[in-house]
């Protein structure tokens, strides 16, 4: 089943989408905000591909809309989380990695194989390893940007970083979010 960006509907941002646009439809399309997804995957494993002489491997996860204490709990305790606005849609956006991806990139630019440590450190990164963490993010920030362009043009704004989901205050708990 092909659709368009014209009969879109998200409804966890109803009310930032509500006389922006009056082509946007009263249902949410789930194909074309999967085939947003994988289009962002794609793009990104390209532009990580352009940054990184290494193999790069992004997997695209199933979307699921849950609550959001439901995300919570099912999460891992310790990771990497960015948090971005979405500005057109006056909504956030949280960007859960294993807390050793800096580390296996730091790695592949300095000529390493890019294997993962087994440990986990919870330290505080370098000044090198916070810029090349900058641009990785920069990297996931356009190429998500890119792959929403056709259906709804997005920017995302960069906010704060987070270490460990119990601190992450993002909605109420019965609040819906979409978990991909």
């Amino acid at each position: 089943m092909t659709s368009t960006p014209d009969n879109m509907q998200f409804p966890f941002a109803k009310e930032a989408l509500e006389g922006l646009d009056p082509h946007v439809a009263q249902d949410w399309n789930r194909e074309q905000l999967d085939a947003m997804h994988m289009q962002f995957v794609t793009q990104w494993r390209q532009s990580m591909s352009t940054l990184i002489p290494a193999e790069i491997k992004i997997l695209a996860g199933d979307m699921q809309l849950k609550t959001y204490e439901t995300f919570v709990l099912e999460a891992p305790s310790f990771a990497d989380i960015q948090v971005f606005e979405i500005d057109a849609l006056q909504t956030l956006c949280a960007w859960s990695f294993d807390s050793r991806w800096v580390a296996s990139a730091v790695d592949c630019l300095f000529g390493g194989a890019g294997k993962i440590p087994i440990k986990e450190s919870s330290r505080k990164l370098t000044h090198i390893e916070l810029g090349i963490r900058q641009r990785l993010l920069e990297t996931l920030a356009t190429a998500y940007e890119a792959a929403w362009q056709n259906a709804y043009p997005i920017r995302l704004q960069n906010l704060r970083q987070e270490q460990q989901l119990s601190s992450l205050r993002l909605t109420s708990h019965k609040d819906v979010v979409l978990h991909a």
